[in-house]
């Protein structure tokens, strides 16, 4: 009896201690999400700009946030620590204050609690009164590219003064990793009267990373200066065959179908070898003797079920019978 108390008290301790640790583990559920992923933003210098990001607690904990701007803290402003409530939201203000042309990247870094996600930063800035305004875009085939191939931007340039040619205009291009490193820089010089479409091929450098990058397409004409930016990945390399597998693949693929032909002609071959020895055997005398036989089968079952009466049986009984003893005589 006392062995059944002890067995049941530690059944019921073991259960008192799974309950608490499944509540304990649902109460120290954290995560939370943020929307947009990436902000990008495109501004004029001394130009006060602000963009929204929505961070929602979608743990169950209360979580103490704190925010890093990391290498664009001379670029944005924005509450550093704040608190948020299970399933609660906030719309967290992006100031971004430029002082000078170009283009930037970094990551902002929010934690909460324990967690820690980040959110890429793309800023172009442009000058006050800029003579073109730049457009630019990676078409879809070229979003995700392998390193040391060629990236394809589409580039447009507006000539914001009317009926006025633009020579020499200076098209920079750079590419930037969220670190805000420059990895690539080319330029060229193109004319321009009101507008300008193009493409451009930039040979990207073989040590390209996977991951995300930005390019920016920068155009300066008479100390003003116009900027754009479009995102790409690098990928890793697809394997590919080699010319020389690729010309041994064709042939066995080749032969396996000269094969597979030659089989089929062999069996149908076979067929028709079988089947016309098979009527060449057949004797005109058993055929005749096999059609008497069941003639007699059928007349014995119509007078079984009386559908001819029995004279009738015996005369056509007779007969056949007779056709077939003369059939085996001869």
């Amino acid at each position: 009896m006392r062995a059944y108390t002890y067995f049941s008290i530690f059944l019921y301790l073991v259960l008192f201690f799974l309950v608490t640790s499944t509540v304990y583990a649902i109460e120290e559920f954290v995560d939370f999400q943020l929307d947009p992923s990436i902000q990008k933003v495109s501004v004029s210098v001394g130009e006060h700009s602000s963009r929204e990001l929505r961070i929602r607690n979608t743990g169950t904990k209360d979580l103490d946030f704190s925010i890093d701007t990391g290498e664009l803290k001379d670029l944005i402003s924005t509450e550093n620590n704040f608190r948020l409530d299970v399933a609660k939201e906030k719309l967290l203000d992006l100031d971004f204050i430029t002082t000078q042309p170009g283009g930037f990247t970094g990551m902002l870094s929010i934690k909460g609690n324990s967690i820690i996600k980040t959110v890429p930063i793309v800023l172009g800035v442009e000058s006050k009164n800029p003579i073109f305004d730049v457009s630019s875009s990676i078409p879809s085939k070229f979003k995700e590219v392998v390193s040391g191939q060629g990236l394809v931007v589409q580039v447009t340039l507006f000539g914001l003064r009317n009926g006025v040619t633009h020579k020499n205009v200076s098209v920079n291009y750079f590419i930037k990793d969220f670190n805000d490193n420059n990895l690539l820089n080319e330029s060229n010089f193109v004319y321009v009267n009101d507008k300008l479409d193009y493409l451009k091929e930039i040979k990207l450098p073989p040590y390209l990373k996977e991951g995300d990058y930005a390019l920016f397409v920068e155009a300066k004409y008479d100390g003003k200066t116009g900027i754009s930016s479009s995102l790409f990945r690098v990928v890793e390399k697809r394997q590919q065959l080699s010319p020389l597998a690729k010309s041994y693949l064709n042939y066995i693929l080749l032969a396996a179908v000269l094969v597979t032909v030659l089989i089929l002609l062999i069996f149908w071959k076979t067929t028709k070898t079988i089947g016309g020895g098979a009527s060449r055997k057949i004797n005109p005398k058993e055929l005749e003797k096999e059609k008497i036989r069941k003639k007699i089968a059928l007349i014995e079952n119509s007078s079984k079920l009386g559908y001819i009466s029995k004279k009738q049986y015996h005369g056509d009984l007779n007969n056949l019978q007779k056709q077939l003893r003369d059939l085996e005589k001869k």
